[in-house]
Formats: C-alpha cells, sequence, structure tokens
C-alpha cells in the first residue's frame, strides 16, 4: 500500500464542505439527492434537515464537487455513553409498546393521522431525536396495556449510571447515488464514503475537541444484511460494537448496532488512511 498522491491531493481539493443551510441554494439542490438503499435518509435530507440545521438541533454538512452538486451528506450532534445499559424491564416495555404500535399500523380501521404520527415517531428515533410521552399520546388507537405501557416506560426522569462520557454521534452519512459513477471514475482505491469520513468528517471532529470535553465519536449501524457489510464497512473505519458502554439514545429498530471509538486515536486513523490510500501492485 502507498500513500496519497499529489494529483489525487488535487481532486479531494476540488471538493468542498458546507453546512447545509448556509445558502438558500441548497434547498433546490437537495431535489436532485438519491439513495435507493437508504430512503429514510434521502427523505430527511429534503424535508426538515434544512430547519434542523438552521437552529442548530442536528449539524448537517453536504459535500459538493466543483461543479456544485451535492455528492454526499452527513450530520452530527452532541450525544452521551455511560457504563450501565437500560433495565431490563424498561427494554421489554418498549419492546411491547412498538410492536403494538407496528400492529395497529397494519390495521385497516387505524386513521390516516395515526399512521402518520407513527411514521414521525420511528423517523424521531432513527434520527436518535428521542420521543416525549406525549407525542405518544397523541396516537389516538390505543388499548389499555399500550396506555399502561406509556405510563411505566415514563415513570421517573432520572437514569442512575455509573460513569458518563462526552461523544459526538454520526445521525447520517449517506452517498448521492446519481453521482456513484463520478466518482468511481476517481480511480480512489477506498470506498469514497470513507474518504468523506477521514477527510471531512473527521477534523470537524476533533476541531469540536478542542473547544469542549468529548471522548468518544459513536454511531447506530441498522444493518439487516445477513453478511453484516454495513457493521465490516464501520469496522473498516475503526469503530467497534464491544459491549463496554451503553448509549442515551431511544429505540427505533432492534437490528441497530451501537458503535463507537475514542477521538483520541482519530488523528492516527487519519494518517495511516492516507499513508494506505493506494494499492501496489503487489497488493492486487
Amino acid at each position: 500500500m502507498s500513500r496519497i498522491t499529489e494529483r489525487q491531493k488535487k481532486i479531494l481539493e476540488s471538493f468542498s464542505i458546507e453546512r447545509l443551510s448556509s445558502s438558500d441554494t441548497n434547498l433546490h439542490l437537495v431535489a436532485n439527492f438519491s439513495n435507493p438503499k437508504s430512503e429514510s435518509l434521502t427523505d430527511k435530507i429534503q424535508s426538515d434537515a434544512y430547519e434542523e440545521d438552521e437552529n442548530g438541533s442536528v449539524a448537517y454538512y453536504v459535500i459538493k464537487n466543483r461543479e456544485g452538486g451535492i455528492v454526499f451528506y452527513f450530520s452530527l450532534k452532541c450525544g452521551q455513553l455511560y457504563d450501565k445499559l437500560i433495565e431490563k424491564e424498561q427494554l421489554r416495555l418498549i419492546k411491547n409498546l412498538f410492536r403494538y404500535f407496528d400492529e395497529i399500523e397494519k390495521e385497516e380501521s387505524t386513521s390516516e393521522e395515526d399512521r402518520r404520527l407513527i411514521k414521525e415517531i420511528r423517523e424521531s428515533l432513527r434520527t436518535s431525536k428521542g420521543i416525549s410521552k406525549a407525542e405518544l399520546e397523541k396516537i389516538q388507537k390505543k388499548d389499555n396495556k399500550a396506555v399502561t405501557d406509556i405510563e411505566n416506560v415514563f415513570t421517573g426522569n432520572i437514569q442512575r449510571v455509573g460513569q458518563t462520557f462526552a461523544g459526538v454521534e454520526i445521525v447520517e452519512f449517506c452517498i448521492n447515488e446519481n453521482y456513484r459513477k463520478y466518482m468511481d471514475s476517481l480511480g480512489f482505491f477506498p470506498h469514497f464514503g470513507a474518504v468523506v469520513f477521514w477527510y471531512f468528517l473527521v477534523p470537524i471532529v476533533l476541531e469540536v475537541k478542542k473547544h469542549i470535553g468529548c471522548k468518544y465519536l459513536f454511531l447506530f449501524a441498522a444493518d439487516n444484511s445477513d453478511d453484516e457489510s454495513l457493521i465490516r464497512y464501520y469496522r473498516e473505519l475503526h469503530f467497534t460494537d464491544a459491549g463496554e458502554h451503553g448509549a442515551v439514545i431511544p429505540f427505533y429498530d432492534w437490528s441497530c448496532r451501537f458503535m463507537y471509538q475514542e477521538i483520541s486515536g482519530l488523528p492516527q486513523g487519519k494518517e495511516e488512511f492516507f499513508n494506505t490510500f493506494n494499492r501496489d501492485e503487489e497488493d492486487v
């Protein structure tokens, strides 16, 4: 393996990064964003992402080529890890509650308003924004058991844990498939998502660490594939799914895998990435 070349550096320098809400033009450019494998991520960048970026609740970054097309986007927000997992009984209640919502969504008699609310709740959970008791109670079609489960899930508002750790969460990380062939033509050996991670995302996280205490970078990978391709992809970016710590998130999909790495290791990881950027002939 050999390091990145000067020609490849110039290609990378031709890309730009900016906050989504930094220009009204981006409201129109996102209409051309497409990723059939991650339709929810496409919906997000085309719907309320601009408002969330503008109000600062989640920071959205778009990567543009020299022509100004959005080829990739990712989003970041602050989060927290801790050294004790959620209590089994509360976990069971949450599972039962969302299994119940799955069931009523399939019933023909369920109103369109309830279907819309369930979709919004799932999206809130997918982006780790959280949900409130009031939001759950808006769904009209609830039986007595569901009402009891809602009450029990939200009993108490303090989670007592052993130790907490500040972190930065990667909420979304998505390529625009309309530019896939274009990016493949660049001749980079690494996946373009890995290039985005080390070249664009990591410097932002390292800058954050200069100003506030922050130990971990983490994410939640929704991987339903048989070969765990997404999990393996994130492992190549130095994330681990070891169960040493828990995370403060709501639950939306039980196939999600919590993965993290220490921010202190990112500078070395970035250096190694660009030092082994290209395959040598003997590596092929």
